[in-house]
C-alpha cells in the first residue's frame, strides 16, 4: 500500500427483497436445465487446470494441507523453476509417498 491508502472495513446489507433475488438467480445455475450453449464451461475448466491446477479436486487429506506445501517451500528454497521445479517436487512427492504407503 502506499502512503495515502486507507485500509477499512466494511459491511454490506442487503434487505430482504434483495436476498430473495440474489438466491433465485443463483439457483438457476443449480439447475439440471442448466445450459453451456456457448461453450463458456469448457474453457474455463481448461484455464482453470492450467492456472490453478487440483483447485477443484476435494482435498479430503490432511498430506495435501501440510506435505505439499512443505515440499513447495523446499523447492523454492533451492531457487528452481519451469521443469527443474516440477521434476524435483514430482522426486520429493515420490519419496514421501513410497514409505506412507499411498
Amino acid at each position: 500500500m502506499n502512503s495515502g491508502d486507507q485500509a477499512f472495513v466494511g459491511w454490506l446489507d442487503l434487505g430482504a427483497d434483495d436476498q430473495r433475488r440474489a438466491r433465485e438467480y443463483l439457483s438457476q445455475f443449480n439447475a439440471d436445465n442448466t445450459l453451456d450453449e456457448l461453450g463458456f464451461g469448457i474453457l474455463s475448466d481448461a484455464f482453470a487446470d492450467v492456472l490453478f491446477p487440483a483447485t477443484n479436486t476435494i482435498m479430503t487429506r490432511t498430506r495435501y494441507l501440510v506435505f505439499v506445501p512443505a515440499l513447495c517451500l523446499i523447492v523454492e528454497q533451492e531457487r528452481l523453476t519451469g521443469q527443474a521445479a516440477e521434476r524435483r517436487l514430482t522426486e520429493l512427492e515420490n519419496t514421501r509417498r513410497d514409505p506412507m504407503g499411498v
